[in-house]
């Protein structure tokens, strides 16, 4: 290898050696056809432009395939053009005798003509370098204006004059049009300069040379005053040095060193290939280092000071989003002193650049700016700093500071360095997160450790206390199967779970409606019937008047007590089982939101208290959902039990339907109880909920509650009775009265009863009960002819009580009462075998008649009338 490096060196020296020796015979020779003849040497010098010319457009046209750098090829097609005016400039010279008839001034017409089109061309070929030119449209363009130029100078006569041999030789035009040519290549030369990088050192020194030599020609033949001067001669000689150093620049080392010219290009590729490398490598190490990093500001630091060496930038500022504030607070900076950093206070006004990005939440690139002063820029502009760029750390679409590159030495930014900047401060913004949720997650293990702790303190506690009992308990279990066992325990678990999630709300419901049931709807109810007592007997037309409207004032209270208390916790669930409470919901669907329900079923589903809630509540957020988004004015409740026994309960409609999908994303199933709570807590009973829905095809929802965790209620068995007995000599005097006994779990309005009836001759209540089970015993001992039953008790409820009491003994009429208008409430109490149903807030005088009405009945004969 350095042999043969050696040897191209020697033969590189000679070649220069003979040609710098034929150089120097050629112009000796032409010095010597100079002094000899300067017709010759005129002939010689042009011919050798002419020639040179002509090889510069063989190269080009010839290796037009080849060439990315399109500046070779323009102008090598224009040189062809440029040595055929300079050819016709030849043939019309003086002495020549070519074309007859011309004058001195035709061919220095033509010379201005074809320096014109040479200076143009190597100013407008700068602009073609990365265009993508077609040789042949170049070709024709040029063979136009040549075709012009030759028109105006020997066919029109129209081009300027330029020499006058009888009287001051050049002219003014052709001297101004030398000074345009000179500019024009000066221009020329400065664009070629700055596209430096685009040519080889040799052929861009070769170009040069030649702009200058050109130039200095140009300038000299501004200056003879006749065709055969010393100054034409020099210009002349100066003109063949120039097209020595085109020939240099072009022919000789577009043949010795053509792979330079026709691959530089490639070469340019290889540099942009191994650039993106480097950037590769400078990504894939700035994502580990993100990986490892602990602290945001290390982050920052450690990765910012490698970006700055890649992309030659000398400042770097982080800002931080402040959690208390939510202000822009400085993380870290880069090229500047800490004292420096106080000048940021002055800009919380938000007019510097990172908070008009933090503002925008868009990058801003600022470039030139020390030659585009403004506001939001003064303050990276006393930094020295020429061109700033910006960008928004967001993740998740929540912004959490700026980070920001700038650099002193230039005044742009590439693309790709713009990119460069971008990927990292994504990476940034993704690494400062992930830092903040470790340190987030630190703090809650951090917490939960303590918690634990303490419970586990407690725990120990308790355990201590338990021991002795454990060890009692310890002989009973060993009897248990451990597959039961297991059963039994994950039954409960779950089981207590969905209990806990849907009793906790129901029990606040059904205490509210208690409340309102069991005290402000009695008092409200003794206070009326007593009202109703005193009305009769006040003669006073105002004050009677003004009791009926305090009358009516309750009357409404009482309804709205009721109606509020039928919407927090309707008893008919807890009294008639989930059939009656679905019939309830159906009546109040309708009223309320004009939507009509079609229930079937093809038996009476008996569920423990919880579940039964839970279903019952999930049908009726169902139907909510249905009112709120199908669009539809009917809806379908049906009620099925499979092979396996379980109860399938289907709510259907055929309205716009839904994407079942959505159900897991966060998209809006999280209103009241929601899609995926009465899912997730339908699975923790053991049960399932189903979703069959698509757009435009309605929607099925499906509960299963599988047959193990139904269960029949169990009647309660009949409590002793502490109720007043009476005796044969009450029963014989009572005998021609009616007897009444009272029902009911509230003592006011068991009190307030009997006084209105024993205010009545006919009359008597003979006892007082406060539950079903008494009921039923008082029953039997005291042997009444009438009953007025309260429907809503603890224990064994007024429904249950009547059925039994009118089996046993069914010549007791019995009148129910309730605080609730409900019709299947009513219709159950008259199917259980009560004659009759009253409302607890109606007028005393109403239930009176209703005693006494149902003593006519021909079941009871011996009532007195």
């Amino acid at each position: 290898m350095t042999l043969e490096r050696t040897t191209a060196n020697e033969n590189r020296k000679h070649s220069g050696f003979v040609l710098t020796a034929v150089t120097l015979i050629a112009i000796l020779g032409l010095y010597a056809a100079y002094r000899y003849n300067y017709l010759l040497f005129h002939i010689l010098a042009e011919l050798f432009a002419i020639i040179i010319a002509c090889g510069i457009f063989m190269v080009a046209w010839n290796s037009r395939r080849f060439i990315e750098n399109h500046y070779l090829l323009f102008v090598g097609i224009a040189y062809l053009f440029v040595g055929g005016v300079d050819l016709t400039h030849t043939l019309t010279y003086e002495g020549m005798n070519v074309l007859l008839g011309l004058d001195a001034n035709t061919p220095t017409q033509l010379w201005i003509a074809a320096r014109y089109l040479e200076s143009a061309t190597l100013f407008v070929g700068t602009f073609m370098v990365h265009r993508h030119i077609r040789p042949g449209l170049v070709a024709f363009v040029y063979g136009g204006i040549t075709a012009l130029l030759l028109l105006f100078i020997l066919y029109w006569h129209v081009f300027p004059v330029c020499f006058l041999e009888d009287s001051i030789g050049l002219t003014p035009f052709k001297i101004y049009s030398e000074y345009i040519i000179s500019l024009i290549l000066v221009i020329g030369g400065i664009r070629v300069y700055r596209l430096r990088s685009l040519f080889d050192s040799a052929v861009l020194r070769w170009l040069l040379a030649s702009f200058i030599l050109t130039i200095t020609s140009e300038l000299t033949f501004t200056t003879y005053v006749g065709v055969y001067d010393l100054s034409n001669m020099a210009g002349h000689l100066l003109k063949i040095a120039s097209f020595f150093c085109i020939y240099k620049s072009v022919i000789v080392t577009g043949l010795s060193k053509p792979y330079d010219l026709m691959f530089r290009d490639l070469m340019q590729s290889k540099k942009v290939l191994q650039d993106s490398e480097a950037r590769f490598k400078l990504l894939s190490d700035t994502a580990g280092r993100l990986l490892a990093a602990k602290k945001p500001r290390t982050i920052v630091n450690d990765l910012c000071r490698l970006v700055m060496r890649h992309l030659d930038c000398h400042v770097c500022f982080n800002f931080l989003i402040d959690d208390e504030t939510g202000r822009l607070r400085l993380n870290t900076w880069i090229g500047v002193s800490s004292n420096e950093t106080e000048k940021f206070e002055r800009y919380e006004n938000g007019t510097a650049i990172c908070h008009a990005v933090a503002q925008s939440r868009q990058p801003i690139v600022e470039e030139d700016i020390l030659n585009t002063p403004g506001a939001r820029t003064e303050l990276v502009a006393s930094y020295g700093v020429q061109a700033y760029c910006c960008h928004p750390l967001i993740v998740e679409d929540k912004l959490i500071g700026t980070l920001s590159f700038g650099t002193r030495t230039r005044k742009y930014f590439k693309e790709d360095e713009l990119e460069v900047m971008r990927i990292v401060t994504d990476q940034v913004a993704l690494a400062i997160q992930r830092v903040k949720v470790q340190e987030a997650l630190r703090n809650v293990n951090i917490e939960l450790e303590e918690k634990v702790k303490s419970r586990t303190a407690t725990l120990a506690e308790l355990v201590d206390s338990l021991e002795a009992e454990i060890e009692l308990r310890k002989a009973a279990e060993r009897n248990l199967s451990i597959a039961n066992q297991t059963l039994t325990v994950r039954a409960a678990q779950l089981r207590f779970l969905a209990g806990e999630l849907t009793m906790a709300e129901q029990r606040e419901r059904k205490r509210l409606s208690q409340v309102l049931h069991d005290g402000l709807q009695q008092c409200l109810a003794v206070a009326k019937l007593q009202l109703n007592g005193l009305i009769d007997r006040v003669e006073d037309k105002d004050v009677k008047e003004s009791m009926t409207e305090t009358e009516k004032v309750i009357f409404e209270s009482i309804e709205i007590s009721r109606s509020l208390s039928a919407q927090l916790s309707p008893p008919v669930l807890y009294e008639g089982g989930l059939l009656a409470g679905l019939e309830w919901l159906k009546r109040w669907m309708r009223d309320k939101h004009g939507l009509k329900i079609i229930i079937e079923s093809e038996f009476t589903p008996q569920l423990p208290e919880d579940v039964k809630i839970l279903v019952f509540e999930s049908i009726r957020e169902l139907l909510f959902n249905i009112v709120k988004h199908a669009n539809v004015d009917n809806a379908y409740i049906s009620i099925t039990e499979n092979r396996e026994h379980d109860n399938r309960i289907v709510v259907s409609d055929r309205g716009i339907g839904f994407d079942p999908d959505s159900v897991d994303r966060a998209d809006g199933c999280n209103r009241g109880f929601g899609l995926l709570s009465i899912r997730e807590r339908i699975h923790l009973i053991g049960g399932k909920f189903e979703i069959d829905s698509s757009p435009k095809t309605g929607s099925r929802f499906t509960i299963v509650i599988p047959h193990d965790i139904i269960m029949e209620e169990s009647d309660t068995e009949v409590a002793a009775s502490n109720g007043t007995t009476a005796t044969g000599e009450q029963k014989t005097a009572e005998k021609k009265m009616i007897r009444v006994l009272i029902v009911d779990d509230h003592s006011l309005f068991r009190d307030g009863i009997t006084r209105v009836v024993d205010k009545e001759a006919d009359m008597s209540v003979v006892g007082q009960a406060c539950d079903g089970n008494e009921a039923i015993v008082l029953s039997k001992r005291l042997a009444p002819d009438v009953i007025l039953m309260d429907i809503s008790m603890p224990g064994l409820n007024g429904i249950e009580a009547t059925k039994r009491i009118h089996n046993e003994s069914p010549h007791i009429r019995i009148i129910a009462l309730s605080m609730h208008e409900d019709e299947d409430q009513a219709q159950s109490m008259l199917d259980a075998g009560a004659i009759s149903y009253k409302n607890k807030d109606c007028h005393g005088a109403a239930l009176i008649e209703a005693i006494r009405n149902s003593c006519l009945s021909s079941h009871r004969m011996d009532c007195a009338t």
